[in-house]
C-alpha cells in the first residue's frame, strides 16, 4: 500500500513538472491558456470525484473544497470573457465567483480543521495558532499591497474594498491551512 502511494505521488510529481515545463514553453499563447484551463478543469473534476470517496464524516467539508475550486475555475473563465470583451477593469462578475470560492474554501478548511477528537484546550490553542498566522499574514500583505490599494483615491470605494479582500482572504486561508496541517 505504501509503495503504491509513493509511486502514485512520484508519478503525479513527474506529470506536474512536465505540465509546468510545457506551460512555461507556451506561456502567453492560446495553447498556454488552454493548458491552464485544462489543468484547472482536471483539478475540479478530481476534487469532485475525490469528495465522493471520502468517509461520510469528511464528505461535506471536502465537497465545500470542490465547490471552492469550481467557483474559482468559473471566476477564471468569467474573467477571460470579460478581458476578451474589454469590460470589468474594476469590480466585475468574475469577482463574485472568486469571492464565493474563498467562502467555500474557507468553510471547507474550517470544517476539516475543527477538532472534535482533541481536548477543548487543544482546540483553543490550535485556533489561537491559526489567528496568529492570519494576523502575521495580514500584517505582511498590508505592507506589500493592502495599504496602497486602500489609500488609492483614484479607485472607487467598492473596487478598493473588493481588491483589498483578496490578500486578506489569502491570509485567512493560509491560517486555516496551517491549522489543518497542525492537526496532521
Amino acid at each position: 500500500m505504501r509503495r503504491d502511494l509513493r509511486a502514485s505521488t512520484a508519478g503525479a510529481g513527474v506529470v506536474a513538472a512536465a505540465l509546468l515545463a510545457v506551460h512555461l514553453a507556451v506561456y502567453g499563447s492560446l495553447a498556454g491558456l488552454l493548458l491552464y484551463y485544462a489543468v484547472e478543469l482536471a483539478a475540479v473534476a478530481l476534487a469532485w470525484r475525490g469528495s465522493g470517496r471520502q468517509p461520510e464524516r469528511a464528505r461535506p467539508a471536502v465537497r465545500l473544497l470542490a465547490l471552492g475550486l469550481t467557483l474559482f475555475f468559473l471566476g477564471d473563465v468569467c474573467w477571460q470573457v470579460q478581458a476578451e470583451l474589454g469590460v470589468g477593469a474594476d469590480v466585475a462578475a468574475s469577482d463574485a465567483c472568486y469571492l464565493a470560492s474563498y467562502v467555500a474554501l474557507g468553510l471547507g478548511l474550517w470544517r476539516l480543521a475543527g477538532g472534535r477528537e482533541r481536548s477543548r484546550d487543544g482546540i483553543v490553542a490550535g485556533w489561537i495558532d491559526t489567528l496568529v498566522v492570519f494576523v502575521a499574514g495580514l500584517a505582511l500583505v498590508w505592507q506589500l499591497s493592502l495599504a496602497s490599494i486602500v489609500s488609492d483615491a483614484e479607485l472607487p470605494l467598492g473596487t478598493r474594498l473588493v481588491w483589498s479582500l483578496y490578500p486578506a482572504l489569502d491570509a485567512a486561508l493560509l491560517g486555516l491551512v496551517m491549522r489543518l496541517l497542525g492537526r496532521v
